[in-house]
């Protein structure tokens, strides 16, 4: 099982997949996610309409993207999916090893700590900036999901849990290694992954996705200083805890 892991001592090792393998790897993944939640879309549309008109089942597709029951089903669903594959595809280059290659480090308690109040600082810039433009601090599409959830403890397990697993493990693990080492080097690769992992928030107010960049630069520098994918997943839970947090406080 170590060999699946760690390359066998004295093997020739191979660097990460190159940016144009990456990239490619990459869309692959996210069509095979997308897919997988279409496929999980198709029982869910049917159980849920089961005896009632065909104007009744297309307003339940329709309202799938706020429906908080769904959205957790699903996330788990692809999610298992797309680490599925990333740790299949890292372990396919033959090269530094499915942990170093995904950054699957430790990080001392010193630093994870700092990073996470750092995360707690820029939410609360974020959310000031919000307030100041005339947006709510908690976005419509939060407000939908949370209302719709049907199980909140499955919710709260795929955004805390899961999402930042996946995501992480997407955007600032196999994602940032196959790109640092082109011409973008480790600032550009932070600038690239913030801006697609944002451009994918399609469900929020541009200000939201903003906020979604700002919070992904801070990622990718975690990621690059303390060279541990655990540190930004941390992060990314905490922040999607307090977004949590606050649903549930204003809405009850």
């Amino acid at each position: 099982m170590d060999n699946l892991i760690e390359p066998k001592p004295g093997a020739r090792e191979r660097g990460p997949w190159g940016p144009l393998a990456t990239i490619g790897f990459s869309f692959a993944i996210a069509v095979a996610v997308v897919l997988t939640q279409l496929v999980a879309a198709i029982p869910y549309v049917l159980v849920r309409s089961m005896g009632r008109s065909r104007g009744t089942i297309r307003a339940v597709a329709m309202s799938l993207q706020s429906d908080g029951l769904f959205l957790a089903l699903a996330e788990v669903c692809s999610a298992a999916v797309g680490v599925g594959l990333i740790l299949l595809l890292a372990w396919l280059r033959k090269g530094p090893g499915i942990r170093r290659y995904l950054a699957l480090t430790k990080v001392s308690r010193s630093a994870l700590l700092k990073w996470l109040l750092l995360t707690v600082v820029l939410g609360i810039v974020l959310d000031g900036a919000a307030r100041l433009a005339g947006y709510t601090s908690i976005p419509e599409w939060m407000e939908a999901i949370y209302l719709s959830a049907g199980s909140l403890p499955l919710l709260v397990f795929a955004l805390i849990v899961v999402a930042p697993i996946f995501e992480e493990l997407s955007f600032r693990g196999f994602l940032f290694e196959g790109l640092r080492r082109s011409w973008l080097g480790d600032s550009g690769t932070i600038l690239v992954t913030s801006l697609v992992w944002a451009a994918i928030h399609t469900q929020y107010q541009l200000v939201y996705v903003l906020q979604i960049f700002a919070l992904g630069l801070l990622l990718g520098a975690a990621r690059l200083r303390t060279g541990s994918i655990v540190t930004p997943m941390a992060m990314h839970a905490l922040f999607s805890a307090i977004a949590i947090v606050q649903v549930v406080v204003e809405l009850g």
